[in-house]
């Protein structure tokens, strides 16, 4: 990682900036960003995807992220996918349903080809794209906030949140709001309790990795839910913590599934 930083010193808004300005799309950067130009960012807003973009990098320095180097890829891959999703309702709204997921997609697979060593960065980043437009409720719970932290990941909950406060920051449109919503805040809050019990809240604080799991049988698609729901399970017993219950839970699962399969199967066999 500390590699890749000082290969790639331009990704700051005031170079992304200059190499568009100069026509310079050279560096590795610039190139997902080269079809944002001229797309807007939204129905209220002035700005271009790319400035916005350039907003959102300034947030994050006047913030003090500027440093996280996977954060700073997440900011500039962000909205990749505007130009691709972006459409009219029949009112005149300009909308980008799913361009999040659509950004994550074109930020994998850039990545993908322009740094093809570096698969967990890789993996990260397109997380926390595909995931930036997280909603909770107004007033979230500590369970809905556990559950939340957990499905986004020790790599990236933390790094979600500052993209929203630096998403926010380039939003011209909300100029004139507060930057910490009440959701966001509570994360804040909650998250800070929660850290503070030492319990398990995420799949990387179980004593079993998901090859454990696929070693036992089970299918590399359902692991990372399995083991969400394990952590919940730990999370109120820490005893339960141990590779002989989980992996006894494991077991009981992919039998189920096996039987459910056999039912199915069944079923069909009968249509035919």
């Amino acid at each position: 990682m500390r590699k890749w930083c000082s290969e790639n010193p331009g990704l700051t808004a005031d170079n992304l900036e200059n190499a568009f300005r100069n026509g310079n799309v050279v560096d590795k950067f610039c190139r997902p960003l080269a079809r944002c130009i001229s797309v807007p960012s939204g129905s209220k807003t002035p700005d271009d995807v790319f400035q916005h973009t350039i907003r959102c990098l300034r947030g994050a320095a006047k913030l003090g992220f500027n440093d996280d180097f996977i954060l700073t890829a997440a900011i500039v891959l962000h909205d990749v996918g505007k130009p691709t999703t972006q459409a009219y309702e029949v009112n005149g709204e300009l909308t980008f349903h799913r361009h999040d997921v659509q950004s994550a997609l074109i930020a994998y697979e850039w990545m993908r080809q322009a740094y093809p060593n570096l698969y967990s960065e890789r993996v990260t980043i397109s997380k926390i794209v595909k995931n930036h437009m997280f909603r909770l409720e107004a007033n979230p719970s500590e369970n809905s906030i556990r559950r939340w932290m957990c499905k986004s990941g020790k790599a990236c909950w933390q790094r979600l949140i500052n993209l929203r406060l630096a998403d926010r920051l380039g939003n011209l449109t909300l100029q004139n709001e507060p930057l910490i919503t009440p959701p966001i805040k509570a994360i804040m809050n909650i998250s800070e309790r929660l850290l503070k019990t030492g319990l398990p809240i995420f799949t990387d604080d179980l004593v079993v990795l998901p090859g454990d799991l696929t070693a036992e049988g089970m299918d590399y698609k359902v692991t990372e839910e399995f083991m969400q729901n394990i952590v919940a399970a730990c999370f109120y017993d820490r005893n339960k913590n141990n590779k002989t219950y989980i992996l006894s839970k494991a077991r009981e699962f992919i039998e189920r599934s096996n039987t459910q399969s056999k039912i199915s199967s069944g079923h069909a066999t009968n249509h035919i």
